[in-house]
């Protein structure tokens, strides 16, 4: 029965049950709930995380006592009056000392507790009344299966051995409840619901002081929030008993019951484990020797150390002596010197004073001679006064012309600039009401086409006629026509035209067959090639308008879900027929001595397909050299008639006997010649840039171990963009049955596999590996198990989507997965489970989270904003652009890419971010940037802007819909500054009051960034002082050093590139041609000078040809810039920020000539890294310089990549960004 307290006394509550039962649980329950416990504990472990809440003392003074009785924690099998025999007459004594030492004085209500007081309750009962409160009792039993699991795990007992343990404890326990009382509880029922359990304590022990607050409810809600373990356990059967046994007490126990005798019970445990504690027992005794051992050791180390201590105490005194003796020396010696030094400085004065007077006499004849100078000076001044103020005149007038001319250039730049912000607005307003599907947009470009026929000189000219004409029956329709095949011929765009329509045609004719059942249409069937045809134009133009051509050539067919193989059955003739005229298109591939790629395609029957998938192959027009192994698996359709006829590119290889899937490629792979093997199945079509873009991706990083591609179905939905592999061994093809071109599906990233259907990698690679595994023949599983292999071996698997092929899925075998082939598809899935376990252990449950686990590598994401899709062949911000989000991936981001105007996906530009694996948002699924950020701006750790003018669009919504992210800020150049020197240049007052404006704007911007990423020293600098709460670090204008191979001799003439839509590019190309190149060309005729750049005006053309100037306009590659002309110029009168020309012209190799303004802020050293002068004919001597000193050519060629390896490297911008991310806590 449970005992009663008065309300005066102080009460302590004793917490009794075996180890790992949940005592550690209740206490801080009870301490949580107003039980005071003392400072010294025992301290949190592994096995404990939230702790003991075990007084120190009272575990040593247990662990005492068990020792004195050769017994412990864990073998405490003894008789009582054995156990408590060997307790000191004392003891009662010492543990209320403990107690009273342990908590102190001062409090209501304690809680001791320590299981090992269970072995001596009635000691310490005793003790508790000795040092003066009223004791009270409870007991917590667990479930012996889940104990005997925790035992197992920390401590290695067996089930048996911790069974007996568990038991033991628990009639120790139950022996204190028959003679004190308490209260009984079990842990789970204190974990289900502890309130009940504890107001239940509280009444039956009259524990006033225990109080149920709401905070503190919530405190112990979250201390039991962690998961409970279960166990299988099995326990003998002996000890089996025992234990239902002791439940059945517990139960009693909990209703009050009458327990009965104990006594047999435990003596059936003491007969069971008086073994165990005896070899427990001689352990600890034989490890207290080695201890003792151990501390005399130490007690001798730590005489010896002080020994040592002495010694080097003596030795510092020694040394102390001998140091102030040799100081002594040294200040005798100093004061000899200082007398020395007085006798030398008198001599010395007095020769200054001679010196003194010799000058002042030179002087006074340097004076007379200067007067004289000033007269004859003042005559030829006078002189030079009139020429001058005739120059001036001459200038005033040249200087009005001038201005006139310029102000009339600048109308009409202000006339083109408010034309491009209409069409800018058109554009936006465009592309609100633009719909999602594809043919609706290909009529709207097809209205815009004709409506520039309408506006064209032929259209005008035509009008008479077509007036005529409208008055003859269909002539109107039939001059249409005519005028848009000559529009498209004049603008060489007939050829694709035709091919367009002709496939358009194409698809629509197969689709009208596929619907047609018994003669008549099936009702609801869709368009499906017509729709793939949609697909492709949209990725491709007509450069895949091939695909609905082999569909018909070839009558490929396709089937649904779950259905058998496609039988269709080639003859011989028929094969040798189209294995002939495919030669004849093989023969005009040009041929390597050693191909790049060996293209291994299983085959077995189906030779219609097996064809069509080489001649996609040679239509899709690859870069990279190839041969195509085609292995015969014993087919008995028409495939080896047409093995028999000669295809260059094409080697057949047929085996013996019928291998399957995995042993066909296999034997037909060991034929490979090329440094790559690409695995292709025989039921695709592949598309343009197929090839190049897996072997550029193998190429761009050895760290990529196996690369595959993007699989589209017939019908153009998507079947795979790399998959996934669960928890559970289950995998998902990502994407499947979505659009292909969906942005999450379009970007290159880490898979755990991709489709055998079309996987690439070094052939050195496959063969180390041994190809797919003979583990999983005859097919299924074997391209995730290579996928498993090889990151195995430390290398990448990655998902290549600009490599696309459409996918014919289960021609062979089948897509029922209860038939054929395809059933060992289930099968070989449990065994790569059972293979793969330990790694697949680490991946998400089922369907949890496919968006992250899809990238499970990813723990950091950034989002990175620019105006519009970086052109970097166009201008130097665009490559900063993409050279930060390739550095960022260096440093472990996931990159996503959005545009603030323009959301136009782009082969040119978008494809490589994708291929790069930035993830690229673009219409049609976004189309404008507050959607998309309000829907994923949750998902980033960190947002890099770029330019001044897309910061100002997105920043308020970037603080509401991902408010968590950090903001970086890239301002290109600091607008301001850069409108200020324009306004100070040309002396306009309003310029100068909108430059004010901007600069307000602007550096309200920067203080609402997180962190900002200037280009150049000098804005650093300024940034610190005008906006010091947002911390800079210094971005430099990012160009590997790359010196070009031309030397002085391959080259010639200078240049100047630059992007022309930038006012400081126009105005330093009109001063350089007014001021400095008429110099240049009076000492050397025969001087060329280069003028390059996008965006040129009509003036700047017509320079061609004229005055040695070669016009070259928009150029590729600023390779084939740089390395034709012996320096560039950078002649600037105003601009701010870092110059991209100079930064790259630098890391090619290319000395340049610039301005002061050109060369700020980069950390340049005039003379040495650069050539700088602000006047014409400093600008022109460093060009002649230039252009004749080839050792000093040299020099500066040879410090502009030095000086590119140490401030613009790839290597150094990761550095940069990386502090940065450590002061955002990024990193």
């Amino acid at each position: 029965m449970a005992g009663h307290m008065t309300d005066k006394t102080a009460t302590a509550i004793m917490v009794l049950g075996m180890h790992r039962s949940g005592t550690s649980a209740l206490t801080r329950i009870l301490n949580l709930l107003g039980a005071d416990l003392p400072d010294d504990l025992i301290k949190a472990n592994a096995y404990n995380k939230s702790g003991y809440w075990e007084p120190s003392a009272v575990v040593a003074l247990n662990d005492a006592w068990l020792t004195k009785a050769r017994a412990a924690w864990d073998a405490p099998y003894l008789p009582e009056e054995a156990l408590t025999g060997a307790l000191p007459r004392t003891a009662v004594k010492t543990a209320a000392d403990t107690i009273s030492d342990a908590f102190g004085a001062g409090h209501d209500l304690i809680a001791l507790k320590d299981p090992r007081c269970t072995l001596f309750a009635p000691t310490w009962r005793q003790a508790i009344v000795r040092a003066g409160y009223a004791p009270a009792q409870l007991i917590i039993y667990r479930d012996a299966a889940e104990v005997a699991q925790s035992l197992a795990h920390r401590d290695g007992f067996s089930p048996d051995e911790a069974g007996l343990l568990w038991a033991w404890y628990c009639l120790k326990a139950l022996e204190a409840h028959v003679a004190n009382g308490g209260v009984v509880m079990s842990y789970a029922a204190l974990r289900e619901d502890w309130r009940s359990v504890m107001e239940r304590v509280k009444h039956e022990l009259s524990l006033e002081a225990l109080t149920l607050t709401e905070e503190a409810s919530a405190q112990v809600d979250a201390f039991l929030q962690e998961p409970r373990s279960k166990s299988e356990a099995a326990f003998s059967a002996d000890v089996s008993d025992i234990i239902s046994a002791v439940q059945a007490l517990h139960v009693k126990a909990q209703a009050n019951q009458s327990l009965g005798d104990l006594a047999s019970l435990q003596q059936d445990i003491l007969d069971r484990a008086a073994h165990s504690r005896d070899v427990v027992v001689r352990v600890r005794a034989e490890g207290q020797k080695q201890l003792t051992k151990i501390e005399r050791e130490r007690d001798k180390a730590r005489d010896d150390q002080k020994a040592t201590e002495a010694g080097l105490v003596k030795e510092r005194d020694e040394a102390r002596q001998a140091l102030e003796s040799e100081r002594a020396r040294l200040s005798k010696e100093r004061n000899r010197a200082r007398d020395a030094l007085a006798t030398e400085s008198a001599r010395l004065s007095k020769e200054r004073d001679e010196a003194r007077d010799v000058l002042k006499a030179e002087q006074q004849r340097l004076s007379a001679e200067r007067d004289e100078a000033r007269n004859a000076h003042s005559a030829a001044s006078k002189r030079a006064d009139q020429l001058d103020m005739a120059l001036q005149e001459e200038r005033r007038a040249h200087e009005s012309l001038n201005q006139d001319f310029k102000a009339l250039e600048s109308s009409v730049h202000a006339y083109q600039d408010q034309v491009s912000a209409l069409e800018d607005e058109l554009r936006r307003t465009q592309a609100d009401y633009v719909a999602a599907d594809a043919e609706r947009q290909a009529l709207r470009v097809e209205a815009l086409r004709l409506r520039a026929i309408e506006q064209s000189s032929i259209w005008k000219a035509t009008t008479p006629l077509r007036a005529l004409m409208a008055r003859i029956p269909g002539a109107r329709s039939f001059v249409r026509r005519g005028l848009k095949a000559v529009w498209w011929t004049i603008t060489g765009q007939l050829g694709a035209r035709l091919k367009a329509r002709k496939a358009a045609e194409l698809a629509a004719q197969l689709d009208a067959g596929r619907a047609m059942e018994g003669g008549k249409p099936t009702p609801g069937v869709k368009s499906p090639i017509r729709t793939l045809n949609g697909v492709l134009t949209e990725e491709f133009d007509d450069a895949a308008s091939y695909v609905p051509e082999l569909i018909s050539r070839y009558e490929l067919a396709f089937q649904s879900e779950g259905q058998a193989p496609i039988k269709t059955v080639v003859g011989d003739e028929a094969a040798r027929k189209m294995a002939e005229r495919l030669a004849k298109i093989a023969a005009r591939h040009p041929k390597a001595a050693t191909p790049d790629v060996s293209i291994v395609i299983p085959a077995y029957n189906q030779i219609s397909y097996t064809l069509a998938c080489i001649e996609s192959v040679f239509a899709s027009a690859p870069k990279a050299s190839f041969e195509i192994l085609v292995g015969d698996d014993q087919s008995t359709d028409g495939t080896q008639a047409a093995a028999g006829v000669p295809m260059a590119h094409v080697r057949w290889v047929r085996h013996e006997t019928n291998q399957g899937f995995v042993g066909n490629c296999n034997l037909t792979a060991e034929q490979a010649r090329g440094r790559i093997v690409l695995m292709l199945n025989n039921d695709t079509l592949v598309l343009p840039d197929w090839l190049d873009a897996l072997v550029e991706t193998l190429d761009a990083d050895p760290e990529v171990g196996l690369v595959g591609s993007k699989l589209i179905y017939p019908d153009g939905r998507l079947q795979e963009a790399g998959g996934i592999f669960w928890q559970d061994g289950s995998a998902w093809n990502l994407g499947r049955f979505d659009h292909p071109r969906r942005p999450e599906f379009s970007y290159a990233r880490d898979a755990d596999y991709i489709s055998g259907a079309s996987i690439a990698l070094p052939r050195a690679l496959w063969e180390k590996l041994g190809g797919f595994d003979d583990h999983y023949r005859p097919a299924y599983a074997e391209d995730a198990d290579l996928a498993f292999r090889v990151r195995a071996d430390g290398l990448r698997t990655v998902f290549q989507p600009r490599s696309m092929l459409i996918h014919f899925e289960g021609v062979s075998s089948g897509t029922d997965l209860a038939a054929g082939a395809k059933a060992y598809q289930v099968q070989n899935l449990e065994k790569l489970r059972e293979r793969w376990a330990g790694v697949l252990a680490a991946h998400r449950p089922n369907a949890q989270e496919p968006e992250r686990e899809k990238e499970r590598g990813v723990t950091k994401r950034v989002l990175f904003i620019d105006i519009t899709t970086p052109e970097p062949q166009h201008d130097a911000g665009s490559l900063v652009a993409v050279e930060t989000m390739r550095a960022l991936q260096a440093l472990g981001f996931k990159v996503t890419f959005v545009p603030v105007d323009n959301f136009l996906w782009t082969k040119a530009y978008s494809a490589p971010l994708q291929a790069m694996g930035i993830e690229t948002i673009y219409h049609p699924f976004y189309s404008r940037f507050e959607p998309f950020i309000s829907a994923r701006g949750a998902e980033y750790d960190l947002v890099v802007v770029h330019r001044f003018a897309a910061a100002e669009r997105v920043m308020g919504a970037l603080r509401t819909h991902a408010p968590q992210a950090k903001i970086a800020f890239m301002p290109a150049d600091l607008h301001f500054l850069r409108e200020q020197r324009e306004a100070d240049l040309s002396g306009d007052a309003i310029a100068l009051e909108q430059a004010a404006e901007t600069r307000r704007r602007e550096l309200a911007i920067i203080q609402s960034a997180d962190a900002v990423l200037p280009h150049s020293d000098l804005e650093i600098e300024l940034l610190k002082e005008a906006t010091p709460e947002t911390p800079p670090f210094k971005l430099p204008l990012i160009h590997d050093p790359d010196p070009l191979a031309a030397g002085f001799h391959r080259r010639s003439g200078v240049g100047f590139l630059g992007g022309y839509g930038h006012p400081p590019n126009v105005d330093a190309v009109d001063w350089f041609m007014d001021e400095i190149w008429p110099k240049v060309r009076a000492v050397k005729p025969d001087a060329r000078f280069v003028l390059a750049g996008s965006k040129m005006p009509d003036r700047f053309k017509a320079l061609d040809g004229r005055n040695g100037v070669e016009v070259l306009g928009f150029v590729e590659t600023i390779d084939e810039f740089f390395g034709s002309v012996r320096a560039s110029l950078a002649p600037l009168r105003y601009g701010a920020g870092a110059k991209g020309k100079v930064a790259a012209s630098l890391a090619l190799g290319t000395p340049c000539v610039s301005t002061s303004v050109g060369a700020e802020g980069m950390g340049l050293t005039p003379g040495v890294d650069v050539l700088v002068a602000d006047d014409p004919d400093g600008f022109a001597r460093h060009i002649l310089a230039m252009l004749d000193d080839e050792n000093r050519w040299n020099e500066l060629r040879q410090a502009g990549v030095d000086f590119a390896r140490r401030e613009t490297s790839r290597e150094v911008v990761r550095q940069r960004l990386s502090d940065m991310l450590g002061h955002l806590k990024l990193a």
